[in-house]
């Protein structure tokens, strides 16, 4: 069964001075980017709309709960609102430049295989420095290469595939 994504709009409450403690995108409104991976969705918040030929930068948040890809509506704890932009299915395409194959199990990458040596490796594509990911959203796709800048700053470049 593939993974699904979301791409969420989240509308915050008006604050009057955005707070030091929080990332820029976090502290107005935003989109985030959720990924199905196990049992919750791996998120970043992104500062801007994704887009193709757009390089987004890009806060890689703490897991969600999967009730995200299928909730419109408030946020708990007075965190404003979030609407539904788009969904779909997603799929792993290479990790740290590597065009890897990948064996999933509920959603969730187990084992990266490196079809030019055969050689394997348990790894998680979003511990990696980069990776790249389709997104499907029925009948037209995305390319994303995720870039980790600095901890858990990143950009996210995407492209329309053919």
């Amino acid at each position: 069964m593939p993974s699904r994504f979301v791409i969420l709009f989240h509308q915050v409450p008006t604050q009057p001075e955005p707070d030091p403690n929080q990332p820029l995108s976090r502290a107005a409104d935003h989109w985030d980017l959720m990924l199905e991976s196990g049992s919750h969705l791996e998120t970043w918040s992104l500062a801007i709309e994704p887009q193709p030929s757009r390089v987004i930068p890009a806060f890689h948040l703490a897991p969600h709960r999967k009730d995200y890809l299928n909730y419109e509506g408030k946020v708990s704890g007075d965190r404003g609102h979030v609407r539904r932009l788009q969904s779909g299915t997603w799929r792993f395409l290479n990790c740290n430049g590597t065009n890897y194959t990948t064996t999933v199990s509920a959603g969730q990458i187990e084992q990266l295989t490196d079809p030019a040596t055969s050689s394997s490796q348990a790894l998680s594509a979003f511990s990696a420095t980069s990776f790249s990911i389709e997104l499907n959203f029925g009948n037209w796709a995305w390319k994303a290469d995720f870039e980790n800048q600095l901890d858990n700053e990143w950009t996210i470049s995407i492209e329309k595939t053919p």
